[in-house]
């Protein structure tokens, strides 16, 4: 997790960097760099999109097991406690 915050940092400091100093740095704003960036840009966002509709599913899986649970404690509440006759 340290190498993924440390990853962020510097993507962040890197965007604040003057043009200058960005050249100074390596920065390449080549045509071919801009489009392989946004190769890559895109790459990145498919598998977000991918993970978050995976994580969606699986959370809608919970909430209809939490609702058959729910459902089936209020069956259980009524049989034994509201009606009366219900045990034996």
């Amino acid at each position: 997790m340290e190498d993924i915050d440390k990853t962020a940092g510097d993507l962040q400091r890197m965007g604040r960097l003057t043009e200058g100093e960005q050249i100074k740095q390596g920065v390449d704003y080549s045509e071919q760099a801009v489009r392989m960036a946004t190769v890559h840009t895109r790459e990145d966002m498919v598998l977000v999109v991918s993970y978050l509709s995976g994580i969606a599913k699986d959370v809608r899986k919970i909430q209809q097991w939490v609702s058959a649970l729910g459902i089936l404690a209020v069956v259980t509440i009524i049989a034994l406690f509201i009606i009366p006759g219900w045990r034996h």
